[in-house]
């Protein structure tokens, strides 16, 4: 048989490299078109997970700045709260208020306080700021059980006033809420 019989061109055979081609172009930009997809909401998840975290800090910073001002005697209806947290005075005057406290307090027969809310932030390694709301309850429970709670609110976007963040930025659809409740009895 002679060699160039071996390599004649069939009529039923015609094309059949430029579809193997195809095919194989649209496999492979298929892959890549899932591994793309998967990417992305991997990086969509994990800065949401990134941003929840940062808002976590914020109220957690929140609790701790108002649990130090209770433990030195900062928080009282009488005198209202002074908080120091990271070189910022807050400060707040509490007032009698019949809704909005936590459930377990009661006012039937015990009156509630309530704090303005208090803003504040803290620096997170100098490259992050986030910013808190802290509302301070003061009253009793139903049995006559004396309580403060601290509701602490941590936002990782936060507006800045005065150069420092104080306030969540509503505008950012990014900015993420987290919160905290610290409950005192006695």
């Amino acid at each position: 048989m002679k060699l160039s019989k071996l390599f004649q061109h069939h009529p039923d055979q015609r094309g059949y490299t430029l579809l193997f081609a195809v095919l194989t172009a649209a496999l492979v930009l298929a892959v890549a078109v899932f591994i793309l997809g998967v990417s992305r909401k991997q990086y969509e998840l994990s800065v949401a997970a990134r941003n929840s975290t940062y808002s976590f800090y914020a109220a957690d910073s929140g609790i701790d700045c108002a649990a130090l001002a209770y433990t030195n005697g900062d928080i009282a209806t009488s005198s209202g709260a002074t908080v120091t947290c990271y070189n910022q005075i807050l400060t707040s005057s509490f007032a009698a208020v019949s809704s909005g406290f936590p459930s377990f307090l009661s006012n039937a027969v015990y009156p509630v306080y309530k704090t303005q809310q208090v803003s504040g932030s803290y620096l997170n390694f100098a490259l992050y700021s986030g910013c808190f709301d802290l509302t301070i309850y003061d009253g009793y429970d139903t049995s006559g059980v004396h309580w403060t709670v601290i509701d602490s609110r941590g936002y990782n976007f936060c507006a800045t006033v005065g150069g420092l963040p104080n306030s969540p930025d509503t505008s950012n659809p990014a900015t993420v809420e987290r919160a905290l409740r610290l409950g005192k009895q006695g």
